[in-house]
Formats: structure tokens, C-alpha cells, sequence
């Protein structure tokens, strides 16, 4: 089972998950000035020509979306998220053939947490409703589950569709269906609320004076587009 999330304001890796990589001596950086994770990904790909893609991020637990680092981690907002429950990866997956640096959007995938994920789990301590908890969580930049999942989306998108381009096309086409649908519903339940409020103004003798026979057939047309 995998989540795609396609448009983000998700800031957990700048935010905690970079903090613990640079503690952990896993990662060397300069404080970071982005607003989210979504645009210090597609600028750090963008900028380097030596990420190929498919590629993904490091893949960490979610409990680290309830985290930040301000000398010490703690809790963003007073409790954190259950461990070990559902583990996150950015991915980016195409590359436009004549330029380098234009490539397909970031995105964002949640898995849940499986049993042979207890070999890359990680101690870390915080801060929650004002006393220290003891976290194990994961995080593990080599797991073979995740390479497998980004495999799986690489050969899921289209090249020929531009909204698909580097997105999930079985979503993509569900998504156009659900808008389908509900575009035609709309119109449906439009059409009946008129046909009720047609009768109850015919009943009670109520004749239209704001707007002319040729402008309510007008709308009406319209809704059942």
C-alpha cells in the first residue's frame, strides 16, 4: 500500500529530519533558508546534475512530521505522532530530455511501517507534554523496501500526458474520473433543486420579474454542461 500526496507544504525535512542527519554526523550542510521541503528538493535537483533520476530521498518515519529541532527536538505542537506506523520518501521521477535542470515535480509517498523495517530503527529522544520521551524511529537512506517502491512509480507514469508526467498515471486517471463524476453530479442535483423550486413557485403563483424567459433557460443549459 502506497500515498501519493501531490501538492505540499510539508516542512519535516528541513525541519527535523536534516537536524538529526547533521547530529548523527550522516550529513553536512549550512542552515537552510526554503520555505518547504518540496522546493529545497526540486532546487537541490535542479542544480545538480549528478542526481539522476528516478531517485528518492532518505526514508524516515512520520512521527518525524511532529518534530522540530531548536537545540534539542521536542514537539512541534505539545504530542508526536505514533512511531513506526507509516514511513515517508520524496521522490522525483523524470528528467526532460534536452535540458538537465527541467524535470518532473517532487513529490511525496507514504507506506506503512513492515517488521524487516525494525533493522534500521534509530534512538532519539524529545520533548512532549513537558518531559522526554524515548523514540525509536526510522530512517534509513539504503532500504531495499523503498528502492522497490520507486521502481514500482518509475514505471507507472506517462511521458505523453503532461499532467502524468512523473506523477502516478493510474492516479491521474482516477483523479479525472472523480472530477467527471462530480462535475455531472453537480449538474444533476442542480437540475432537481430547480425542478422542486419550479413547482413551489408555479404552486404558490410566483411569476419571475428579474430575469427574462431567455436568460433562466440560459442558466439552465449551462448547469447541465
Amino acid at each position: 500500500m502506497i500515498g501519493i500526496i501531490k501538492d505540499m507544504n510539508t516542512t519535516e525535512f528541513i525541519r527535523a529530519v536534516i537536524p538529526y542527519l547533521v547530529i548523527s554526523k550522516r550529513l553536512s550542510v549550512d542552515r537552510l533558508e526554503l520555505s518547504n521541503d518540496r522546493s529545497f528538493f526540486t532546487m537541490l535537483s535542479a542544480t545538480n546534475e549528478s542526481i539522476k533520476t528516478p531517485w528518492r530521498s532518505i526514508a524516515y518515519d512520520a512521527a518525524f512530521t511532529t518534530l522540530v529541532y531548536d537545540k534539542r527536538f521536542k514537539a512541534a505542537r505539545k504530542a508526536i505522532f505514533r512511531e513506526r506506523l507509516f514511513i515517508r520518501s520524496y521522490f522525483q521521477l523524470r528528467t526532460y530530455k534536452h535540458d538537465q535542470g527541467l524535470r518532473s515535480p517532487v513529490f511525496l509517498y507514504d507506506r506503512i511501517f513492515y517488521p524487516d523495517d525494525a533493522n534500521s530503527l534509530i534512538e532519539l529522544e524529545a520533548e512532549e507534554w513537558n518531559k522526554i520521551s524515548r523514540l525509536s524511529l526510522f530512517v534509513d537512506d539504503d532500504s531495499c523496501i523503498d528502492d522497490l517502491y520507486l521502481n514500482i512509480l518509475a514505471a507507472s507514469d506517462s511521458k505523453e500526458i503532461f499532467e502524468a508526467y512523473g506523477h502516478n498515471y493510474l492516479l491521474y486517471l482516477a483523479d479525472k474520473a472523480a472530477k467527471f463524476d462530480v462535475k455531472h453530479m453537480r449538474s444533476m442535483l442542480a437540475g432537481v433543486s430547480n425542478l422542486y423550486l419550479s413547482k413551489e413557485a408555479a404552486k404558490n403563483k410566483v411569476l419571475s420579474i428579474s430575469k427574462s424567459f431567455r436568460e433562466q433557460r440560459y442558466e439552465e443549459e449551462k448547469r447541465r454542461r
